[in-house]
């Protein structure tokens, strides 16, 4: 009876010690077990009073239960706790818990008190699942492990196939464009096959390439189909013999020679032209005899000089002396960089209008400014509040903003077709009054008096009634009175006879 009262006792003091303790942590879910494991402990109880003092049984229950419930609170360096794990998945857990004054061995407060000097070990019917957030540390006995070590290269041999892993031929060709089948563009397309081989592994390179064959003409496969390729070199040869300039390195170096920065080429363009004439130098020859450093050097500063001397006038000036093509032609970028922000920045301060808006002319030069003041219908206040931006002005005639109607295109435009229209019909309605068999005006063809024939002197143009010459005729004649006597006439001057001659052959004319 006894002994369970001072149990019942150490259990209340423990639970009032975990909140003071713990405080808020002291949660009834966290003190919930979350491994299913069966526990033996076997506590040792020391032989001596069990009846004076409670303080270090309720130490002891304490420092148990922290080991289930919380791992933040650390254990006192004096207290001593070892779990073993056994090959059934169970915890035998013996637990010391000694006093640091009393040297003494302490109870485990759950357990059952026995006489002095025994031990004992309580076995739970019922299992509990052990949830400690406290890790200890356990031992496995290499014995009943079940669990073999990992092996310590495994992760570094799993960590070396992520970081080596090649991407897929599929990938790798589609970096690579399509050969455009001329020999500038030759280079730069067996850099991009270079670059793609990179990326895939180096045992899929008779595959790879059998497939970039797909990246070049028909014509050009055709002509390759005849040898057989499996390495990416073979087929960089076989492609550079094909398209071979044929020029000699002295040509090359000729048209090496006369490069410059042309009009709309920036100066990357400028400089991979430069260095693609310098690497068809160095392949052919490399095929005859290698190229000796000399000759290298030798073209290195021919490349360097070339570029220099053709790059434009502002950006040529500012370069530095430096024996690296490379740094040459960063610098020479730089430059170009510069020149255009400033370029950008000197477009930004030219001469703008603040009416309309537009370059080349300022606010007191605008046209438009001057065409609303002519128009403008707006009271002072209301100029005065939109001085800051420009009236638009209408048209009557076309219904657009920006113009008047005196100065309307379409107005004048339909004014001109009018007048057109009009000179046009008056002169389809007015009548021809040209004859078209004598070509004579006033008269049509049907009024023609030219294929009128006068009987009596056979000239055209009028009607024996209308001949001059029969009237002549008959005035010349003597007239006779009624007696019939003849009538005497004076006889016709010289100058008369003159008059009648021409008036005749006039009359015939017509």
């Amino acid at each position: 009876m006894n002994q369970d009262s001072q149990q019942k006792k150490a259990e209340e003091s423990l639970s009032e010690f975990e909140k003071s303790l713990l405080g808020d942590r002291a949660d009834p879910f966290l003190s919930k077990p979350r491994l299913n494991r069966s526990i033996d402990q076997s506590i040792q109880v020391p032989s001596g009073n069990n009846d004076g003092d409670n303080s270090n049984l309720r130490r002891a229950g304490a420092f148990s239960n922290l080991l289930q419930i919380d791992d933040t609170v650390k254990l006192d360096s004096t207290v001593e706790g070892t779990y073993e794990e056994t090959a059934n998945d169970t915890f035998d857990s013996s637990i010391n818990f000694q006093d640091a004054k009393s040297s003494t061995i302490l109870p485990n407060p759950k357990a059952e008190n026995f006489p002095d000097g025994e031990t004992t070990t309580k076995e739970n019917s019922q299992e509990e699942t052990l949830t400690p957030p406290f890790k200890p540390t356990i031992t496995a006995d290499p014995i009943n492990q079940t669990v073999p070590p990992i092996p310590p290269d495994t992760v570094e041999r799993k960590v070396a196939t992520m970081t080596n892993k090649y991407v897929k031929l599929k990938d790798a060709l589609a970096t690579i464009p399509t050969f455009n089948q001329t020999t500038s563009g030759l280079e730069d397309f067996l850099d991009l096959v270079d670059f793609a081989f990179d990326l895939i592994d180096p045992e899929e390179e008779k595959s790879f390439a059998k497939l970039v064959l797909s990246k070049v003409g028909p014509e050009t496969r055709k002509s390759l189909k005849t040898t057989t390729i499996d390495k990416v070199d073979e087929f960089k040869k076989q492609l550079r013999e094909l398209y071979s300039t044929g020029l000699s390195v002295s040509s090359l170096q000729g048209l090496l020679a006369q490069q410059y920065q042309k009009d709309g080429d920036n100066v990357l363009t400028f400089a991979n032209k430069i260095r693609s004439l310098g690497d068809q130098i160095l392949q052919i020859k490399g095929k005859g005899t290698a190229a000796g450093g000399e000759f290298k050097s030798d073209l290195t500063a021919s490349q360097i000089e070339i570029f220099k001397k053709g790059l434009i006038e502002p950006i040529s000036l500012r370069l530095t002396n430096s024996n690296s093509l490379d740094e040459l032609v960063k610098e020479a970028i730089r430059i170009e960089k510069e020149l255009e922000v400033t370029r950008q920045m000197r477009g930004k301060l030219e001469k703008r209008c603040g009416n309309c808006n537009r370059t080349g002319h300022n606010t007191k030069e605008c046209r438009l400014k001057r065409v609303q003041a002519t128009f403008s219908t707006t009271s002072p206040s209301q100029e005065a509040k939109n001085h800051h931006r420009p009236a638009r002005v209408s048209c009557d005639y076309c219904k657009k903003p920006g113009h008047p109607a005196e100065k309307c295109f379409r107005r004048a435009f339909d004014i001109l077709n009018q007048q057109t229209n009009e000179q046009t019909t008056a002169t389809t309605n007015h009548v021809q009054a040209t004859c078209t068999k004598c070509g004579k005006n006033n008269h049509t063809t049907e009024k023609c008096k030219n294929h009128i024939i006068c009987h009596h002197c056979k000239n055209r143009g009028h009607i024996e009634k209308e001949c001059r010459i029969k009237q002549k005729n008959l005035s010349s004649q003597p007239q006779t009175n009624a007696l019939g006597q003849a009538n005497q006439r004076k006889p016709r001057s010289p100058a008369e006879a003159n008059e009648d001659k021409l008036l005749s052959e006039l009359v015939s004319s017509l």
